[in-house]
């Protein structure tokens, strides 16, 4: 049966996309086919590296305290509760205001937007989706 000791690092955004590196035991081989998994959701990859070392592509995804398990030939280990996804949160919006037609790019700027562009992120200003949202940068949008 696998067993999980450590992970690092115990933080992402919540779109995922970083590699996480789960240290143990008993991870078999590479045709053992292994699976990290954070809390219910498997990582988007494992990658086999030795028999006490997978990285885990992280699953986008929320909370706090999530357990991180291995699964190798059918077995799961217990797994640590330890890793957790960091909310985005914004710092403010560029213009702050507009005209009530909309079709205004806004930029909005924080942080945990996420990796790439894969990480899809969505704007939403005063209730309403942005009709296009575009990602820079972990830490800026453009949204119209």
């Amino acid at each position: 049966r696998p067993v999980v000791t450590a992970v690092e690092p115990l933080l992402s955004n919540s779109a995922g996309g970083l590699p996480v590196t789960v240290h143990g035991r008993d991870f078999g081989t590479t045709d053992s086919n292994p699976t990290v998994f954070v809390g219910s959701t498997a990582c988007s990859r494992t990658l086999y590296v030795a028999d006490n070392k997978l990285v885990c592509v992280t699953p986008p995804g929320g909370g706090h305290d999530l357990n991180v398990r291995a699964q190798v030939d059918g077995q799961s280990s217990l797994g640590l509760d330890v890793f957790s996804y960091l909310a985005p949160t914004v710092r403010y919006v560029e213009p702050p205001s507009g005209p009530v037609t909309g079709k205004t790019l806004v930029t909005i700027v924080g942080s945990h937007f996420g990796r790439s562009a894969a990480a899809r992120p969505e704007g939403i200003i005063a209730g309403a989706a942005c009709v296009d949202t575009k990602w820079v940068s972990d830490s800026q949008v453009e949204c119209t």
